[in-house]
């Protein structure tokens, strides 16, 4: 597989993702819509409760237990750094975890790791990433909005 069916695969299963987030919190806010777009602040608005989400697809985390946090690309600021999302919701195969962005990134400062420069299958440019324990995450996370 090429790195463009390999990113087309990836984009698929993102957006699937999303969509199941939605649902979920359709069940409690019903008017929540999913914002499509390249490069949105967040993925999910709720507009009930004024707040936003950014879903985050993570297969590998449950082996690793790692979860990747994204900070940098393109030489801008992306991921962590460029979301206004009021939460952060990872999915691995077996998990959502979801975190307040302002816990997110007090965990990125406190965990004292260093940022790598990788470039991810599918991807053509490098990202600047951050390996946060999954298990500060868990430790964090919140159970409902």
């Amino acid at each position: 597989m090429d790195s463009q069916d390999s990113f087309k695969k990836d984009l698929a299963v993102g957006n699937l993702i999303e969509e199941v987030v939605l649902r979920r919190i359709k069940s409690k806010y019903p008017c929540a819509i999913r914002i499509v777009s390249k490069c949105s602040l967040y993925d999910i608005w709720i507009p009930e409760i004024g707040k936003s989400v950014e879903v985050k697809y993570d297969n590998k985390s449950s082996e690793t237990k790692n979860i990747i946090v994204e900070v940098w690309m393109y030489n801008k600021p992306s991921g962590l750094l460029s979301s206004s999302a009021d939460y952060w919701v990872f999915r691995d195969k077996d998990t959502f975890l979801w975190i307040t962005l302002d816990k997110l990134k007090e965990l990125v400062i406190l965990s004292k790791e260093r940022w790598v420069d990788l470039t991810f299958k599918g991807d053509t440019n490098s990202k600047r990433v951050y390996f946060i324990k999954r298990s500060l995450i868990e430790e964090n996370a919140i159970t409902t909005l």
